[in-house]
């Protein structure tokens, strides 16, 4: 997969500007409506993986999706082809999801999430939590 990384500058900019909204919420969902309203933009997610050899497992999800396309990208079990969580454990930087080169499953899970109202285009920025677990927003 081949990503391009989102400028430095700007990543820097908006994150230093969203840790205290983050830091001030009482939860995880409410940071991500928080940030979402923030960054004026339809949706935000938090997403955080258990990675085992060979597959992921037990994701915990927070997200302004709709809850129809979250219960069906967990029981479709997407998150062991998206390419944006599988090139977010290659990389530490942001990157435009757009730019992803795609298996032709990987176009049929984009392609579904289309058809539920989900955007083309993203910047995921891929975190690490206290405990190694990968993540992103």
């Amino acid at each position: 997969m081949t990503g391009e990384p989102v400028h430095r500058g700007v990543a820097d900019a908006v994150g230093a500007e969203l840790v205290g909204l983050i830091e001030d919420c009482n939860s995880v969902g409410n940071a991500v409506f928080g940030v979402r309203d923030r960054l004026a933009v339809e949706h935000v997610t938090y997403h955080c993986i258990a990675r085992y050899p060979g597959h992921l497992h037990a994701p915990y999800i927070r997200s302004t999706y709709p809850a129809e396309w979250i219960a069906r990208y967990v029981l479709e079990d997407y998150l062991n082809i998206d390419p944006v969580v599988l090139f977010g454990f290659e990389t530490a930087r942001p990157f435009f999801w757009h730019q992803l080169s795609l298996t032709p499953r990987q176009r049929e899970l984009m392609q579904d999430s289309l058809t539920h109202g989900l955007g083309d285009a993203g910047i995921p920025s891929p975190l690490s939590a206290d405990q190694g677990a990968p993540c992103s927003a």
